[in-house]
Formats: C-alpha cells, structure tokens, sequence
C-alpha cells in the first residue's frame, strides 16, 4: 500500500482524536483489534475502497477520497549553487 494512504489514514485518525482501539470500534470490529489500524497505518495491510469509505465516516470526513492522498508535490530543491558562483565572477572576466 502506499506510504501516504498510510501516513493520511494515521493523520486523520489523530485529528479526529481517535485511539487506534477508537477508531476500530467505530468501525464496528469487537475488542481489541487496534492491530488492525495499526497494520493499516504502517502499511502492512492494504484497505479496500469500502474500509477507505468506512474510516472516511468513522473520523468525520466528508469526502472519503481525501484518504487517496491530497498532498502537496514536493517542492523543487532552489537552484542557489550557480548564482552564487556567478556573483563571485570579477566583471569582464568573460
């Protein structure tokens, strides 16, 4: 599964405030079954679409596609190393 469903699921279940043992009474599993939702967390065990919906519901989000992952592309690394060395460069040095 991907890291970042995994990381969203996690993400949304603590700002929910929800134990992982909470969390997995929510979605009707009976005692103990926080190893579940930790699996999921960790990426051990993959979700189907209907877990996705249920998790979406238990945690209060009304789009249970926010779980596929809405984050920001990584941010192109500043290209400074070439201005700084152009600046150091006497002028007419051509």
């Amino acid at each position: 599964m991907s890291t970042e469903i995994s990381k969203k699921i996690r993400e949304c279940r603590v700002s929910a405030g929800l134990s992982q043992s909470q969390l997995a009474a929510r979605l009707g599993y009976l005692g103990d079954a926080s190893g579940l939702i930790s699996n999921l967390e960790t990426g051990v065990r993959s979700p189907s679409i209907e877990l996705l919906k249920a998790i979406a519901k238990a945690v209060g989000l009304d789009d249970w596609r926010v779980l596929l992952c809405e984050t920001a592309p990584p941010r192109a690394r500043r290209r400074s190393f070439p201005i700084r060395y152009v600046k150091m460069i006497p002028p007419g040095a051509d």
